[in-house]
């Protein structure tokens, strides 16, 4: 192995460790929202179901407009979502998918600091979902006026 190519990557690792650190800390200087995710570990209920869950925080400082939630499993899986539950702290709607389709599309239109939101769902197999969440500032002022 060569001794100078494993520390370039290791000093590459940390560069990129180092600046997502300074740019969350930007955004939490500047009182921005910093949407946060992760897919909980699946809980396996012998012969009947396996359930699993994907959670989203903003640990920013700012509300986060138009939230958009994209939970999909993935491409060529046969599998299918029978019971989806959503718990949130701020009102959310379900724009697609959901209960027997393979993926679900929620939308908030604020994302308040600190709150969350927690889909739960059950399939046959234990399959992790390809998570995307996005959001964008409200647009102020009309366009072409």
């Amino acid at each position: 192995m060569n001794p100078i190519g494993t520390e370039t990557m290791s000093a590459q690792t940390d560069r990129s460790d180092i600046k997502a650190l300074f740019q969350r800390a930007a955004r939490w200087v500047l009182g921005q929202p910093d949407l946060r995710w992760v897919i909980l570990p699946p809980y396996d209920i012998p012969g009947i179901a396996v359930v699993g869950g994907v959670l989203v925080e903003n640990v920013g400082r700012g509300i986060a407009r138009n939230v958009k939630i994209d939970m999909q499993f993935p491409h060529g899986s046969s599998n299918i979502m029978h019971h989806v539950q959503v718990v949130s702290d701020d009102p959310y709607i379900l724009r697609g998918g959901g209960e027997r389709h393979s993926f679900v599309t929620l939308r908030l239109r604020e994302m308040h600091p600190g709150s969350t939101v927690v889909v739960y769902f059950s399939s046959h197999a234990v399959v992790v979902p390809e998570v995307r969440v996005s959001h964008f500032p409200k647009v102020s002022g009309r366009v072409g006026a």
